[in-house]
This record gives structure tokens, C-alpha cells and sequence, in this order.
């Protein structure tokens, strides 16, 4: 959908899988269909035992929770394989042939991030994203306690997630204000003066927590 919609744009995203696939263990892991030997012209996988999976039939599935509908290619092992034993294990502990899908539309997706993201403009941008984006979510998640929001639809959750940044920001602005003020009471040896600015900064505090534990209440739990 993106791609038809926007489609001069690049995406700097990565897919679920994209970082954990980088990993020596999951290169080295037999069991991985990505890992399993391809033959493009007469379609089948072997796996790491020898087993042979032909192509058997295509298929769809529909999420229940979206309405998004996959589509999958199957492959299911040969019935008669080289040797008995891989005949064996061909098979399920039901006795049934074993199968495997393929999702084509996510693969041929997941190839075209990998070119993006591993090209010297991707990879500049993905590690800026490290410490540029992520760090705001992770504050946000794990100080202010805001793991979901707490409306829903496009335009109210717009607004709920502008007021949680809003109030990150109030509590920057407050951090440093009340260092500031401390200071000045510190500095400051008129003691009516001193008064009023501790009046001034307790008022402030009483608003600003009472805002806070209203928007963000497991914070204080």
C-alpha cells in the first residue's frame, strides 16, 4: 500500500527479523528455511538433512484482528526420497508428509529494505535513528509508564501521543527550572524573597505532579 501510494520514497525501517537475521546463529541455524538450499528452475528446497520440499500449491491466509489477507507458496516433502531414513523423516509424528510456506510479497519486501538499509546512505540513517528517535520512545515507555494510549482512531491517538511529548517537554522545562530557582534561593540572602520562591516552586511542582500522575498514572504506582 505504501509503495502505491508513495512511490518515490524511501523506507529506513527495518522489518521485525532485520537485526536478529544479522546474526551469526541465525546464518548458521540449519533449520531456517532461508538457510536451506534453493533450486530456482525446478522449484523445491532441501533442508539440512537432504529432505526434498516440492512446491505443492499456493494458499491465503486472512488475519482476523486487520482484514490483511498473505499469500503463501507450499512446499511439502516427496514422499520418496533418496534413502528410507529421509523417507522417515520426512514426515510428521501424525505420519503426514511436512510442509514449509513461503511468503513471496514479504521476501521480495524484506530484500528491497535490506538494500536500503545496507547501503552507505541507509546505514548512516538507521544509526542516527538509534539515538535520534528510539531514545524519545524509550523514555517515554519506560519514565512516563505510556506502553499504549488511551484512545483509539487515527486522529485521537494523534492527539494523545502530542500531549504525552507536550508533557515530556514540561518536564524538561521543569528539571531545569527548578535547578535554576534552587539556585536562586540558595544565592538569594533576602529572606522574604527566598519565601516567596519556595512558595512559587512547591505551587509548581503540585501542578506539574498532578498533571503528570493524571496522564500517566502507572508512573506512580
Amino acid at each position: 500500500m505504501l509503495e502505491k501510494e508513495y512511490p518515490d520514497k524511501k523506507y529506513y525501517i527495518p522489518y521485525t527479523m532485520y537485526e536478529k537475521e544479522k546474526t551469526r546463529k541465525y546464518r548458521s541455524d540449519p533449520t531456517k528455511l532461508a538457510n536451506w538450499f534453493y533450486d530456482e528452475k525446478d522449484d523445491y528446497y532441501l533442508d539440512q538433512n537432504g529432505i526434498r520440499f516440492s512446491f505443492k500449491y499456493y494458499s491465503q491466509r486472512k488475519d482476523c484482528s486487520t482484514g490483511q489477507v498473505r499469500d503463501f507458496k507450499v512446499y511439502e516433502a516427496d514422499e520418496f526420497q533418496l534413502t528410507p531414513e529421509l523417507e522417515r523423516l520426512a514426515k510428521t509424528k501424525s505420519g503426514r508428509q511436512r510442509q514449509v510456506r513461503y511468503n513471496p510479497n514479504w521476501q521480495y519486501l524484506k530484500e528491497k529494505a535490506k538494500k536500503v538499509l545496507q547501503s552507505p546512505e541507509g546505514r548512516h540513517i538507521y544509526s542516527m535513528r538509534k539515538y535520534d528517535v528510539e531514545p524519545i520512545f524509550g523514555h517515554l515507555k519506560n519514565v512516563f509508564g505510556m506502553r499504549r494510549t488511551h484512545l483509539r482512531g487515527k486522529k485521537k491517538v494523534e492527539t494523545d501521543v502530542g500531549i504525552a511529548f507536550m508533557m515530556m517537554n514540561l518536564s524538561k522545562y521543569w528539571n531545569r527550572r527548578w535547578s535554576k530557582d534552587q539556585f536562586s534561593v540558595f544565592k538569594n540572602k533576602n529572606r522574604q524573597k527566598k519565601r516567596s520562591i519556595k512558595l512559587k516552586l512547591r505551587v509548581e511542582l503540585i501542578v506539574f505532579q498532578y498533571l503528570r500522575v493524571s496522564y500517566f498514572p502507572d508512573t506512580f504506582i
